[in-house]
């Protein structure tokens, strides 16, 4: 799944979920998922280096799409 994808998913889960959020609503938790996902990924102890790093750039595309929204 593209991090545009991603995005869109978190974003029209939102607002499936909580009918009653507006799309800026939507956003911001959309936002804070991407958030916590990098910061979690930062955490957490993956050897495989390639893979810890793909995860990352992958959230922060994410959360860039979200920004651009």
């Amino acid at each position: 799944m593209t991090p545009i994808d991603k995005k869109n998913e978190l974003i029209v889960n939102s607002l499936v979920q909580l009918q009653r959020l507006t799309a800026d609503e939507a956003k911001k938790i959309a936002l804070l998922v991407a958030t916590e996902m990098i910061n979690e990924v930062e955490i957490l102890r993956i050897e495989d280096m390639e893979y810890r790093k793909f995860i990352l750039t992958y959230w922060k595309k994410v959360k860039h799409e979200i920004e651009k929204l």
